[in-house]
């Protein structure tokens, strides 16, 4: 009976995915008004390539990523602390994989206001980006090759480095030399506290030109205090693929950037 019963379910299995179609299984949206399927209420921040009948892309444009923008519906950039062109209360959903750390606290709180703003009542914002702590338990255990994996060639340190800031980059204006670093790490100790100094004295102006560096970093706490400060009430931290919105379980458009380093974490309106 259990040999039977599983056999129906690989069979249903196989069926369903075979009849999924390229935008994924369409029941996932019939929950959804069909005004907010043909506007477009769903929205994809800094999406890459991303392209999806239903949704919106916004991202900055740029040479960093001018292969991906040829997809990008609205031009927004966070550095700038504009408003996110989206009208009060209309958006489905808000997702953002891999962004936030490429700008700094007060861009990121402002833009997690500006989400707040955006979505509807009942309206899901997801976010997601690389996790510090995965990093530092990397350094603490030696573990290089967390990081050779991300395909990060320089010493544990540098890595670590490179993990939240771009002042290591060898085009920077102020760039560190390995001993400056070793010198920080000495004097810091704690390696949020290392983090937090990367950080802050990361180039504003270069990274406007190299927007796909890190200059930030996030663990579960940080970005969940954020979306509380942001207006946020329900906020819970997530796992890959594991979001209350069906559409979002998606592997082939969502949650698939480096998910061996990312935290993952939701929040209702």
């Amino acid at each position: 009976m259990i040999k039977s019963a599983l056999r129906n379910f690989i069979i249903n299995r196989g069926f369903f995915l075979r009849n999924c179609s390229a935008q994924g299984d369409p029941s996932f949206y019939e929950i959804y008004p069909k005004t907010s399927l043909e506007e477009k209420r769903f929205f994809n921040i800094g999406p890459g390539n991303f392209k999806h009948k239903y949704w919106t892309t916004v991202d900055k444009l740029s040479d960093w990523y001018s292969e991906d923008n040829k997809n990008c519906d609205l031009e927004y950039d966070i550095l700038k602390k504009d408003s996110l062109p989206i009208e009060d209360s209309s958006a489905e959903i808000i997702y953002s994989s891999h962004v936030i750390e490429h700008v700094w606290d007060e861009h990121a709180e402002f833009f997690m206001k500006e989400s707040f703003r955006a979505l509807k009542q009942g309206g899901i914002f997801r976010v997601t980006c690389p996790d510090i702590e995965l990093a530092i338990k990397a350094v603490n255990n030696y573990d290089i090759g967390f990081f050779r994996a991300l395909g990060y060639p320089h010493s544990l340190k540098e890595c670590f480095a490179w993990y939240c800031s771009n002042i290591l980059d060898p085009e920077v204006p102020g760039k560190i030399t390995s001993e400056e670093l070793n010198r920080i790490f000495t004097e810091k100790k704690d390696l949020h506290f290392v983090c937090e100094y990367l950080s802050k004295i990361s180039n504003l102006e270069f990274q406007n030109k190299r927007v796909g560096l890190h200059v930030n970093w996030f663990n579960e706490n940080k970005v969940i205090k954020m979306l509380e400060e942001a207006g946020f009430q329900i906020i819970e931290p997530s796992r890959f693929l594991q979001s209350q919105a069906a559409v979002l379980r998606d592997q082939r458009y969502f949650d698939s950037t480096f998910p061996m380093m990312s935290l993952y974490v939701e929040a209702v309106k």
